[in-house]
């Protein structure tokens, strides 16, 4: 793990990195400042739920079912509610029936959560609404790899840098049964301030930007 500045590599004859003034160079206020900009442009985190209401059918299986699963926990937490409903399941035979369900809608809580633009790196920007849990940013760069020339980036440097980070969470993503039914979720809360994420970064001539 490198925590020392490097001014200077070369190889194969080309020069990799500038001085360390250059905002190409190796550094960590340049793999900073880049991070930065990474995670303020797709940062925000959601649950990729971007259509409601959701009918869950109301059966045993819907148990082991995702939405089975998750819309009861979004419920506990206070997101949603359902209402009965029917809906149709189509099996795979090409037959269709016609079963009682639960209809799941969003909460005015619910509601207050729902970035209609998030920015997260599934999505750049965002054109879907989606409900989102909290936004990472960057605690601390931890290390890098020697930047090595990459023929896919027209020869310049590419390393992989190392990172901590803290999550500005919803109150509702630390409920214990929301986190059970997102696993995804529950890993980025407890690990903020100690897991160490990996981003590769590409040299550019206005600095280090992810790729």
């Amino acid at each position: 793990m490198k925590t020392i500045q490097l001014c200077a590599a070369v190889a194969g004859g080309i020069a990799l990195l500038a001085g360390c003034g250059h905002p190409d160079a190796a550094t960590e206020a340049n793999f900073r400042a880049g991070l930065e900009q990474q995670l303020a442009a797709h940062g925000d985190l959601c649950i990729g739920r971007h259509e409601w209401p959701v009918d869950v059918p109301d059966l045993p299986v819907a148990a082991q079912m995702r939405d089975g699963i998750q819309m009861p926990a979004l419920e506990h937490a206070g997101l949603v509610a359902h209402v009965p409903a029917e809906m149709t399941l189509k099996h795979q035979d090409g037959s269709s029936e016609t079963v009682k369900a639960l209809r799941y809608g969003l909460t005015d809580k619910g509601r207050s959560f729902v970035n209609a633009h998030p920015k997260t790196a599934a999505h750049g920007a965002g054109e879907t609404p989606d409900l989102c849990y909290g936004h990472v940013r960057l605690a601390r760069v931890t290390g890098w790899d020697k930047p090595q020339a990459a023929r896919d980036n027209a020869g310049r440097p590419v390393t992989t840098v190392r990172y901590t980070y803290t999550l500005d969470a919803a109150p509702w993503a630390g409920d214990a049964r929301v986190q059970q039914a997102f696993p995804v979720l529950a890993r980025v809360v407890k690990g903020s301030g100690t897991m160490e994420l990996a981003q590769t970064m590409v040299a550019t001539s206005g600095g280090w930007r992810a790729e």
